[in-house]
């Protein structure tokens, strides 16, 4: 049975995608697997949003461990493949000057955001991890466009995920697959939390289009991605932020 993999389900875009798939008709027979630091969350989540058990499976896996995502690659997404598609959210910030950031808050950001899923992606662009028609999406972030005062590792990480999709487009194309970046909206969440309220009110002030539920429309896009729907996209960095005014081109 294809699979979809999901990093980062417990975040409030994670949640709101398990309420839209649960929804969706082209994936009601699909295993769903669920992947990150809470699992038990994860799955939970899921059933809330009306999944069917018999075919979610919820599995440890730290993107800030190196040596577990490997096991994770050469196991579980080795064993479970064919996989229909991929849909990486998991990611972590931490604000600070970069003169402050040690090598190690600086390796920890870049594990989870960028080397993490380039590992993984690696895994599934091989003969037989992915079904004809796989759609993988990889969720960076507008701040790898234009950089925010105090964001470089997690601009420079998710900027990462820009360039791995031009990196492995042929590759992916030539197994008929589909890889494309997600850019989301401002959505409130722990990245979020701990700014200033200047800070808040900057970002939010750039938005061309408030959105009262940004969560639900860029899960609903996410999907869109990984549908047959958006066949026709590959190689794409797809804006789902409103705040594209102030991209520099």
């Amino acid at each position: 049975m294809p699979g979809l993999l999901v990093t980062g389900a417990t975040g409030a875009i994670g949640s709101a995608f398990l309420s839209a798939l649960a929804r969706d008709g082209e994936w009601k027979g699909a295993r769903l697997v669920l992947a990150g630091r809470r699992p038990d969350r994860a799955l939970a989540l899921a059933l809330e949003r009306g999944l069917d058990r018999e075919r979610v499976e919820a599995l440890p896996l730290d993107l800030s461990d190196a040596a577990g995502v490997e096991d994770f690659r050469r196991g579980p997404l080795r064993r479970l493949a064919p996989w229909k598609g991929a849909l990486f959210l998991a990611g972590t910030g931490l604000d600070a000057p970069l003169a402050r950031h040690s090598g190690d808050s600086w390796d920890g950001v870049w594990r989870v955001n960028a080397a993490g899923p380039a590992a993984l992606l690696a895994g599934l662009d091989r003969e037989g991890a992915l079904e004809a028609g796989a759609s993988v999406v990889l969720v960076s972030s507008i701040s790898a466009c234009w950089g925010n005062a105090g964001q470089a590792a997690y601009a420079a990480s998710k900027g990462a995920l820009l360039d791995l999709v031009q990196a492995r487009r042929a590759s992916m194309g030539a197994r008929g697959a589909r890889l494309n970046a997600l850019l989301p909206p401002l959505v409130e969440s722990p990245l979020l939390s701990g700014l200033s309220p200047g800070a808040r009110a900057g970002l939010f002030s750039r938005r061309l289009l408030p959105d009262p539920d940004a969560a639900s429309s860029c899960a609903a896009q996410a999907l869109f991605l990984l549908s047959r729907r958006s066949s026709f996209v590959h190689a794409q960095i797809w804006h789902a932020d409103s705040r594209v005014s102030s991209l520099p081109w």
